[in-house]
């Protein structure tokens, strides 16, 4: 009988509690109607001149609050206003100016779609920075030898290369501005190859040898092990804790490729071999992505033996010649083709002709990403008479680009071949021997 009164009590007690829980109304947090966040601002240092303005807000705005006053600048600058739900672009119609300061005045009528206004102005500043990507400049250094890579790292840019003939020698040069170069090595190793890992410049040649420096003027092999000795290690690719590289070699007149990871740089692993030629190699973020020719794309999510091949191109075959991923988008580029090839996860690819955006004779060796907007170079034709023409072309977004630059002379059929960013300033090296560095801004 006890038992049972004990049970009546619990049963009583619950009844209460979800009865009280029905009684209680449901309670909703109410978003203020705010700002959240802008760009380009003081926090943000020196920007791009190409920049927009971005405003972001908590909820979703009402457009038709968006005047011709709504947002103001202490220097005209014509735009057009671009809405997505919460955001709202300003684009300019044409380039900020260089080493400026602006103010922007952000009206408080405002108001979200329920009609909620801000509660005041708001106002801040921004700088632009020296026009890096559109003010081109040569470097009165010169080189004899074939300039074969470039990047950076260590606060330095770095170009590696060196000659085939009449004897194999290869050389580094290094420069904080792209504008001043000191050679700090000479040597007797044709390097084909390099790029900074934790500010350590690895470099790569003819051998089953890698070679890194401290100082980029004193040199300490690693030995891969391959089994060949007269591997190219073609590509290197690395983050904060992983090395990789793409490595070709010709045995018995059999093209083999292979992929090597460190995470260390003093041992490696892989190995997996391919018989194709490889150019390049990035990571997506969960994939890497090796590209060769012809139209060879490799994916792997570990980098090691397990890949998957397929074919990219729909028309032209292409050599594709490099890739770069940004947070979402992984582009690659062809040196024989118009066409750039714009993936999200390694496996579907979107096939972009730039005959009509840039030129039908448009090929293309090199591509980064700055963390705001996509360069790519390599030359258009020239048919009068018939020569190269070095070109620059950008795109935020991928799909739609522009030219930035280009450059020719009388006397040589020129292309870009290579391109690498600071943070603030671009390196381009050009084909053509000697060499021809220049540098933006």
């Amino acid at each position: 009988m006890f038992a049972w009164r004990i049970i009546l009590v619990l049963i009583t007690i619950s009844v209460l509690i979800i009865s009280c829980g029905k009684d209680k109304p449901n309670e909703t947090v109410s978003v203020p109607f705010m700002v959240t966040k802008v760009y380009p601002s003081a926090s943000d240092g020196p920007v791009p001149i190409d920049s927009r303005i971005e405003i972001h807000f908590s909820k979703s705005i009402d457009t038709s609050s968006f005047n011709g006053f709504a947002l103001e600048f202490d220097t005209d600058i014509p735009g057009t206003f671009v809405f997505a739900d919460s955001i709202v672009y300003y684009e300019p119609d044409s380039l900020l100016a260089i080493n400026s300061n602006y103010t922007v005045n952000l009206a408080s009528w405002v108001k979200d779609r329920e009609g909620t206004k801000l509660d005041s102005n708001l106002v801040w500043t921004f700088t632009t920075n020296q026009g890096a990507g559109y003010y081109w400049h040569v470097s009165q250094n010169t080189c004899t030898s074939y300039y074969a890579d470039l990047c950076w790292g260590n606060n330095q840019f770095s170009i590696v290369g060196g000659n085939w003939y009449p004897s194999r020698t290869g050389f580094h040069m290094s420069s904080v501005d792209g504008k001043l170069w000191t050679t700090l090595l000479d040597t007797t190793i044709l390097f084909c190859s390099g790029a900074y890992w934790n500010d350590i410049l690895f470099m790569g040649g003819f051998s089953d040898t890698i070679y890194y420096s401290l100082t980029g003027s004193s040199l300490y092999p690693i030995h891969y092990n391959t089994g060949f000795f007269s591997d190219l290690i073609r590509s290197f690719y690395s983050n904060d804790s992983l090395l990789v590289l793409v490595e070709n070699s010709i045995v018995n007149d059999i093209y083999t490729s292979e992929v090597w990871k460190s995470f260390g740089g003093d041992s490696w692993e892989g190995g997996y071999k391919f018989h194709y030629t490889l150019t390049d190699i990035t990571w997506n973020g969960n994939t890497f992505i090796v590209i060769g020719y012809p139209d060879l794309v490799l994916t792997s999510s570990d980098g090691l033996e397990s890949w998957t091949e397929q074919r990219i191109s729909s028309g032209t075959t292409a050599i594709l010649s490099s890739i770069v991923s940004s947070d979402d988008l992984t582009i690659a580029v062809s040196e024989n083709t118009s066409s750039i090839f714009a993936t999200q996860n390694g496996q579907t690819w979107n096939e972009i002709d730039l005959a009509s955006q840039i030129d039908s004779t448009l090929t293309l060796n090199d591509i980064i990403w700055t963390g705001h907007e996509y360069l790519a170079v390599g030359r258009v034709e020239d048919y009068s008479p018939i020569k190269g023409t070095g070109i620059v072309i950008s795109s935020k977004d991928g799909a739609h680009w522009i030219k930035r630059f280009e450059y020719t002379d009388s006397s040589n059929d020129f292309l870009f071949r290579k391109i690498a960013y600071s943070g603030h300033s671009f390196v381009i090296l050009s084909n053509n021997t000697p060499g021809r560095i220049f540098y933006s801004p």
